[in-house]
């Protein structure tokens, strides 16, 4: 399984309304890579409303459902550390975007494996 060698995530975030964004929002790269780091599936679930899409290399997942269960395999598989760079946030009206670059450290069977990408987290 390659998590988070994905071209794009998409969050929705639904503690916030997405009318009442504010103009500068923290850097959700960030925020989901410390939780991750942590291997904190309740906190990094906290960052997902209910219809949110995650894509990978290995297909497209919907639900809180579907993300739950592939970032248990993941967290469990590779217990991974995350670091996200932001290049971009943009925002209008009620949608936002940020976007960057990662590099992720993945621990398989003894084995560190580093790997890097891009990420897009639509708001």
């Amino acid at each position: 399984m390659r998590l988070l060698a994905a071209a794009m995530v998409v969050l929705t975030l639904p503690a916030v309304s997405q009318q009442n964004l504010p103009q500068k929002m923290p850097s959700m790269g960030s925020v989901w890579a410390s939780d991750w780091s942590r291997h904190d599936l309740e906190q990094v679930m906290t960052l997902y409303a209910p219809d949110a899409v995650f894509f990978t290399l290995d297909g497209r997942f919907s639900g809180t459902t579907a993300l739950r269960k592939l970032f248990r395999e993941a967290l469990d598989a590779y217990q991974p550390t995350i670091h996200m760079h932001q290049t971009v946030f943009e925002q209008s009206g009620d949608l936002a975007h940020e976007s960057g670059d990662y590099q992720e450290t993945l621990l398989s069977s003894g084995k560190s494996v580093k790997t890097r990408g891009y990420y897009l987290i639509v708001m």
